[in-house]
């Protein structure tokens, strides 16, 4: 049985798989859930090396780089 729940924004928020059968003879069974919680409270910083990283690129003329 597979179970999931998504917004509609195609976010899953909760998800179960289970499973049962046999394995030589003895019958085994597999729960796997997951749960997503806390959605857009999740700060990501750049890493140390990035300003440098930057700063080299636009030094060599790449009209891409960006610092933003």
């Amino acid at each position: 049985m597979r179970r999931a729940v998504i917004d509609m924004w195609g976010v899953v928020h909760h998800y179960r798989f289970e499973v049962s059968g046999t394995n030589d003879g003895d019958a085994v069974y597999r729960t796997e859930t997951f749960d997503v919680a806390d959605i857009d409270t999740t700060r990501i910083r750049r890493p140390p090396w990035y300003a440098a990283a930057v700063n080299a690129t636009s030094r060599r003329g790449n009209s891409t780089a960006r610092s933003s």
